[in-house]
């Protein structure tokens, strides 16, 4: 992997030395809105609400569809190059569609830099499987058609071990090349034409605009972000306030607070609110059914979802629950809500994280302090 000096990176990304501020980072925030008066907020986040983050911290690239092409590089079949057409005659055989919320490496709690999409794409494996996977072969590395400069990066890079493309556990769904986003085809900023879904990871192993795929023997982590990310890149257990945001006047003395928890390959099953800092009490998350009935208003083809297919329990792993209750009897005056998640395998989360900022990002206990009218 290049070195990068802590120093060098975080003045790349506009931060200096002495901490994080997302909003230089290349990100755009999203607030999933509605918040107010509707009955709760998006389960799918409408693609132009979706966050943004630039991993290159260039410009975005302007890539015409019958331009792109992508290079399988150093497979035992030599290289092979695919261009869009080919994709889409992969497709007709090999189509996957699945529910995966897209997070931050980045967000922390003064920031909501995540987003729920439904990705379609076709499996990566299919494409490895043409190219011939050399026995040698320990990672994958992928960079894009973005431009980093002053990296020693090309553009931004990643890479995922060989395995899990190729004999991943059988739990854990497909790598994608994804070309549309909620049925639409993928905006300019979130990777058009084509960029890669990795279900359980941080948003930096997704990457956008991707242009090549390499075999590599080394097995050593690689990567620009890789630099001081975790290279597991594995999102916890997470969970936020939406409603009401921080430091908003309501009216009381009932309050509808609503939100979200989120698991990675372990997927979330509670969540407790506490109020004012006393007990945790847990909150209901909304039903599989109340979900489904979601996306199919949205229009979204229910039995089409790999989820659905495979029949996975509700809350899906690497898929954001959405919960939402109302505190009674709020007193007028200023308050605080605090919420924490719990996934399957019984891990709670934190009241605070202890790993450096760029490790594997802040999963902590999220508070929110308004003021009832």
């Amino acid at each position: 992997m290049i070195p990068i000096s802590r120093r060098t990176f975080l003045q790349l990304l506009g931060l200096g030395s002495g901490g994080l501020m997302v909003g230089a980072v290349g990100c755009d925030t999203n607030t999933v809105e509605p918040l107010g008066a509707g009955p709760s907020f998006a389960f799918l986040t409408p693609q132009g609400e979706f966050y943004f983050q630039n991993g290159s911290l260039g410009p975005v690239p302007t890539v015409a569809r019958d331009a792109w092409r992508l290079t399988i590089a150093g497979g035992t079949a030599g290289d092979k190059v695919y261009s869009f057409a080919d994709l889409m005659r992969l497709a007709e055989d090999h189509k996957v569609e699945y529910l995966k919320t897209m997070q931050c490496v980045f967000d922390i709690p003064r920031e909501i830099l995540i987003s729920n999409g439904l990705w379609t794409g076709i499996p990566l494996s299919v494409l490895l499987a043409e190219a011939g996977v050399p026995a040698a072969a320990k990672r994958l590395h992928f960079t894009a058609y973005d431009v980093v400069e002053g990296t020693g990066y090309d553009s931004h890079a990643t890479n995922l071990p060989v395995g899990r493309v190729t004999s991943p556990d059988p739990a854990m769904l497909p790598i994608l090349l994804a070309y549309k986003l909620n049925g639409e085809d993928l905006g300019p900023q979130h990777g058009f034409p084509v960029r890669l879904v990795v279900p359980e990871q941080f948003g930096f192993k997704s990457i956008k605009w991707i242009k090549r795929v390499e075999f590599s023997t080394s097995d050593e982590p690689w990567g620009f972000y890789e630099t001081f990310a975790d290279d597991r890149a594995t999102i916890q257990i997470y969970s936020n306030i939406q409603q009401p945001r921080g430091g908003a006047s309501v009216a009381g003395p009932d309050v509808a607070v609503r939100g979200f928890a989120l698991g990675g390959p372990v997927a979330a099953a509670a969540v407790a609110v506490s109020v004012d800092g006393g007990a945790f009490n847990p909150v209901p998350l909304l039903g599989r059914d109340a979900i489904l009935q979601r996306l199919r208003e949205d229009g979204v083809n229910i039995d089409g979802l790999e989820q659905t297919e495979r029949n996975l329990p509700y809350p899906y792993p690497n898929v954001w629950a959405l919960w939402e209750t109302t505190l009674t009897g709020l007193a007028k005056g200023d308050h605080t809500i605090r919420v924490r998640a719990t996934d399957a395998a019984g891990a709670i989360q934190p009241v605070q994280n202890d790993r450096p900022d760029f490790d594997n990002g802040d999963n902590s206990i999220r508070s929110v302090s308004f003021t009832v009218t």
